[in-house]
């Protein structure tokens, strides 16, 4: 009977496992996405990326940084967001996350061979003044690639997108740039 009750209670525990769901609320929740292409995620906000603009983001100068305070530093310049609850280290550093190039704007989520095959739900929720000049890449979106398997569906469903200036080279769109395999890929107003 105890070894029913552990199985069972394994079993239970793994499947909240695999359908855990990760909330999106902010420009670095989205960002993150990328760390697992194959996550179910949740939009609860709408989301203003127009930290990915160079001129909206200022530079690094000595001072204090609260958590979520974004700059650029370095030569080229990247962004960084704060990490830390305060700071005054410069970046890059451990208080720090280098999100991209800053003169690129947006990193698109998920490129060719690792493209993303997870669920993300928008909720209805916006994303907006995304900026990405790429001009030499392909795959150019929010999410650069999507690629889904007879084994998991890659779906994304009620994203509104407002507000874009986006440059790619091939595989270029708002939302996405690249399907791969369409078999698999759901997007859903």
């Amino acid at each position: 009977m105890k070894k029913i009750i552990l199985l069972s209670l394994f079993m239970t525990l793994l499947f909240f496992n695999l359908n855990a769901q990760t909330n999106v609320g902010s420009l670095l929740d989205l960002y993150n996405v990328r760390d697992n292409l194959s996550g179910t995620y949740n939009q609860t906000i709408d989301i203003d990326l127009i930290p990915t603009y160079p001129d909206s983001v200022e530079s690094w100068t000595s001072g204090t940084y609260d958590e979520g305070a974004i700059v650029k530093n370095g030569s080229p310049a990247y962004t960084y967001i704060c990490t830390a609850t305060t700071t005054t280290q410069e970046p890059p550093g451990s208080d720090w996350k280098q999100l991209w190039e800053t003169s690129k704007g947006w990193n698109p989520i998920g490129d060719g061979p690792n493209g993303f095959t997870g669920l993300y739900n928008g909720k209805g929720y916006k994303i907006s003044n995304v900026y990405i000049n790429r001009p030499d890449e392909d795959f150019v979106g929010i999410f650069g690639c999507m690629t889904g398997t007879s084994s998991q569906t890659a779906r994304i469903d009620s994203v509104i997108i407002e507000k874009v200036d986006i440059k790619g080279r091939s595989g270029v769109g708002s939302l996405l740039g690249k399907i791969n395999d369409n078999r698999y890929v759901i997007i859903d107003r």
